[in-house]
């Protein structure tokens, strides 16, 4: 019988709470975890060390009572993949002042080394609160070394 083993250093990160912004990018103020030091604060881009399978999620709650501008009142970001469009998270209440909505998603990416993951390309991102219900995570499930 042959047991293949694969160890590999942790790489993990979850951030939340939002850094005020009038970008369309978004990030994350608060670092609850960022084993590996992939996640960027300044930039609020996840960039890879280690190639291999990752798992991302991201939740973005709406503000209190804000209102939604030019879009009336649709919600949308995007989790992105080197700088591309990755996988949207969207909303489209029927009501402008509905409090505590939240858009969520989340999915499975192959990284290389240098590759680039982030929350951004977010229509009316003024609207999302800063608060801990919104964040950010990311975590390498296996290591090209293991596959």
């Amino acid at each position: 019988m042959i047991v293949l083993m694969c160890f590999s250093a942790a790489l993990a990160f979850t951030v939340q709470g939002l850094y005020p912004s009038s970008s369309t990018d978004i990030r994350f103020m608060t670092v609850l975890l960022n084993d590996g030091g992939g996640y960027s604060t300044t930039t609020g881009i996840f960039t890879c060390s280690v190639p291999g399978l990752y798992w991302f999620s991201a939740a973005l709650t709406k503000a209190l009572r804000e209102k939604v501008g030019d879009m009336g009142n649709k919600l949308s970001c995007y989790i992105m993949f080197n700088g591309n469009t990755g996988i949207e998270m969207y909303a489209d209440p029927v009501d402008k002042n509905e409090d505590g909505l939240t858009i969520s998603g989340s999915l499975a990416l192959h990284l290389n080394r240098g590759d680039k993951v982030q929350v951004g390309n977010c229509k009316n991102a003024g609207s999302f609160g800063n608060f801990y219900s919104t964040y950010f995570s990311g975590v390498l499930v296996r290591p090209n070394s293991c596959l």
